[in-house]
């Protein structure tokens, strides 16, 4: 899917309530569960696990049919993960790879761009599927490391040897910006199920959603490895209509 298309894309979305029918802002917070999914490359793309972050956006639904509507939204989410334990690392007169243990988090920070079809369903429409595809933008990107290790060759916690200067111990206390070796746009596919219940002239709803990343994020695969993003959304919302035309 190319840039221009995607654009596209986003522009036909807001400029579609000018267009069409009844509207309902929906505003929204909640939790991110965010993973790096290996694709295939090198150790310093593998291990990785789920963190905790932050979600939260706004969005405004258009109604197509009493069953189907569009949402195009607008969501801070961070993603990330994080390995604890033996690890691959480099350091300067060392190996290009070496390995040792010490805590890393990968802290990336997206504005995301949803459009989701919405199907309504059960008693009173109170249910909902969802799913489209978005774009994401990154904001940030940091490696927050932190603890003492000795360093070793390899997996097997093979020590530097003397004249290499070993063996090594060293601190790996750090936050370092990789926001250059990563692309700034992203892709994917996101879906998701929630409930709707009344509230005053709106709706408290509960959604659980889930999104691929599409595309590796690497600028560097040949070094850094080939990772795209994924992540389990949860989140608490309140929506209420907005008159057409206002």
């Amino acid at each position: 899917m190319s840039k221009p298309l995607i654009l596209c894309l986003i522009f036909c979305c807001i400029a579609a309530p000018a267009l069409a029918g009844p509207l309902t802002l929906n505003l929204h917070a909640g939790s991110s569960i965010p993973n790096l999914h290996d694709n295939g490359g090198n150790d310093f793309s593998s291990g990785w696990s789920t963190r905790v972050g932050l979600f939260f956006g706004a969005g405004a639904e258009m109604a197509l049919t009493p069953l189907l509507s569009v949402d195009a939204e607008v969501n801070y989410s961070q993603q990330g993960a994080k390995k604890n334990g033996l690890q691959a690392a480099s350091l300067p007169g060392l190996p290009e790879t070496f390995f040792a243990d010490f805590k890393n988090t990968a802290k990336l920070d997206y504005i995301e761009i949803p459009v989701l079809a919405r199907f309504h369903v059960g008693p009173m429409r109170r249910f909902a599927l969802d799913i489209g595809p978005y774009v994401g933008f990154l904001l940030s990107a940091k490696n927050v490391t932190s603890g003492t290790s000795e360093v070793y060759l390899d997996k097997n916690r093979t020590p530097i040897p003397p004249q290499m200067g070993g063996p090594i111990v060293a601190p790996f206390d750090a936050t370092t910006d990789n926001k250059s070796s990563l692309h700034t746009f992203n892709w994917g596919v996101q879906a998701g199920v929630g409930m709707a219940r009344p509230l005053g002239r709106g709706a408290v709803s509960l959604e659980v959603r889930g999104e691929i990343g599409l595309m590796n994020i690497q600028l560097h695969p040949d070094m850094d490895g080939k990772n795209s993003t994924g992540a389990a959304i949860v989140a608490l919302g309140y929506a209420f209509p907005l008159h057409h035309g206002g």
